[in-house]
């Protein structure tokens, strides 16, 4: 009975394997030329060859001696043949022979086979010399006129062999520039590209980072790797190492260092990024900030500082994080100054109104007319301010024509200001009615509008030459770097308001996203990191009087 249950398990165990091996699937992607059987022993040449040009001669002799070693050549195992003549030429302890066997099964050279056999069938009277030729070494000494032997062949056939140990002496001599392709005749075979699956290539960044880590140069390895990836990117994969937990960790927190620092794309030079696409970056100032750098850093060698000093001084200084002000002033006034309104503007007249398209995810930026931003045009001359007030109140196009002109211009003088304005409204620059129209207009003592600017500025302590982006200021003015990452910014906190009903179609935005946020009254200079208190410093003399209460 026993024996009977036992059949019956092996023969249900035997068709459950047949059902579930039948609905395996497997694909194997094939080029489009074939390779011969001797592929092992060629594509291991050019691997050497490509690590150290010299080794390709050598390979090739120990090859033969390997190969002639065999007395049955009917049943050669040439990828053996390979793995022992490649240990022949190579250091016991090199890191090339413990990698060659994952190469072959790549079959990574096997197109430069093809390509050689290719070039082979091609080849005629014409024939000339390429960079991905081997040449004997010692034909480097041989003369400019010495003729180009070129000789194609299986590295195993005998009359390859024949040719090889005719034209090596001649090479030797220099009387001739010895070259090998190879061309071998028996290519049946097809040939298999191997890829990675998704798995092998999910610590790809890690292993380019342990491998640069471990460098005695570690800015030439980088250097290499981010010239040449593809390259190494096949033998990163192949490490037979795991990358440490602790490794992992460590390259992680410095990935959110970058991050919240806002370092991509940036190099940091003893804790002070440099953004070289940033607009106005000078490469004669960074060489000074270099020089500068270097010197420091000498100086502090010769004091030896202790090894708390040298961790303070080796670690990132702290990017200032965003402070939101509340900067709004008087609607009806005359300041701030509002260039346009979106909600009235004919350009903005097809964009939604309604609030719920922030309810829903958001792939890219939203659309909506809707009040959120106050823009100001920061006087620093009276003359410009008060020409841009009197341009605007001939219309848009005016306005943009002056607003133009002014900020594609430096150092202006009080002339060409009222040229620009002149320009804008009478289209024309050598108008001299126009000029005195200007002139007029500059000194009429009408200067409520300029002033009211300048107060504004003044009252907040905003710093010159800034932008504001709802409350939060920039002190450089550079809309087109910064405008997405205010836009990143805001939008998101847009959405959880909007989301909590706490705005609503009629809500004023940005007074709920000023209340839901940290902001302040006014902007304060010590807000800023750059910011030193003034110090004052007392000089009394005997002969000051003295004051008791």
């Amino acid at each position: 009975m026993s024996l009977m249950w036992m059949g019956v398990a092996t023969v249900v165990a035997a068709a459950c394997s047949s059902v579930a091996e039948s609905r395996q699937v497997q694909v194997n992607l094939t080029t489009s030329f074939l390779a011969s059987p001797l592929h092992p022993v060629l594509e291991t040449s050019e691997y050497l060859s490509q690590d150290n040009p010299a080794l390709f001669f050598t390979y090739v002799a120990a090859v033969d001696v390997r190969y002639n070693a065999i007395k049955d050549k009917n049943n050669v195992n040439y990828t053996k043949v390979a793995l022992e003549a490649a240990a022949d030429v190579l250091p016991a302890d090199s890191s090339v022979s413990r990698l060659l066997p994952f190469v072959l099964q790549t079959r990574a050279h096997s197109p430069s086979i093809e390509l050689f056999n290719q070039t082979c069938a091609a080849s005629g009277q014409h024939d000339f010399q390429l960079p991905v030729d081997h040449e004997y070494p010692s034909s480097n000494t041989a003369a400019a006129t010495a003729p180009h032997v070129i000789v194609y062949g299986a590295l195993t056939s005998p009359s390859f062999r024949a040719f090889h140990s005719t034209f090596v002496p001649l090479a030797v001599t220099g009387k001739v520039h010895y070259i090998v392709r190879h061309a071998p005749t028996d290519n049946t075979l097809p040939v298999l590209v191997h890829g990675y699956g998704p798995w092998q290539l999910t610590q790809l960044g890690y292993l380019a980072t342990q491998y640069i880590m471990a460098a005695e140069d570690p800015l030439k390895r980088l250097q290499l790797l981010s010239q040449n990836f593809p390259k190494y990117a096949s033998s990163l994969v192949l490490a037979s190492k795991p990358v440490p937990q602790q490794t992992i960790d460590d390259i992680n927190h410095a990935r959110s260092q970058v991050a919240t620092q806002r370092l991509y794309n940036r190099i940091v030079v003893n804790g002070l990024p440099v953004d070289f696409n940033e607009y106005g970056f000078n490469a004669f100032d960074f060489l000074k900030s270099l020089n500068g750098e270097l010197r420091l850093a000498d100086t502090l060698a010769k004091l030896d500082p202790t090894g708390s000093i040298k961790a303070a001084m080796g670690s990132l200084s702290s990017a200032p994080s965003d402070v939101r002000i509340s900067l709004r002033g008087p609607v009806d006034g005359d300041a701030p100054l509002y260039l346009n309104s979106i909600e009235t503007d004919e350009e903005t007249a097809e964009w939604p109104t309604d609030l719920g398209s922030l309810r829903g995810p958001s792939w890219s930026l939203i659309y909506l007319r809707k009040t959120i931003v106050e823009d100001k045009d920061v006087a620093t001359v009276f003359h410009v301010s008060k020409m841009f007030l009197a341009a605007r109140a001939n219309g848009k196009s005016a306005r943009d024509k002056y607003l133009r002109e002014v900020l594609s211009l430096n150092d202006l003088t009080v002339k060409e200001v009222l040229q620009i304005y002149s320009q804008a409204v009478g289209e024309r620059y050598t108008n001299d009615d126009w000029l005195q129209t200007a002139k007029a207009i500059l000194t009429d003592g009408d200067n409520d509008g300029v002033w009211a600017m300048t107060n504004l500025v003044a009252e907040k302590n905003l710093p010159i030459n800034s932008q504001v982006f709802n409350g939060v200021v920039r002190k450089h003015v550079n809309v087109q770097e910064d405008i997405m990452t205010h836009f990143a910014r805001d939008q998101p906190l847009y959405q959880t308001l909007v989301r909590a009903n706490q705005i609503t179609d009629d809500s004023d935005m940005l007074s709920e996203l000023l209340g839901n946020d940290e902001t302040y009254a006014v902007f304060c200079p010590w807000f800023d990191p750059e910011y030193k208190p003034p110090t004052t410093v007392v000089q009394l003399d005997w002969n000051d009087p003295v004051r008791c209460c």
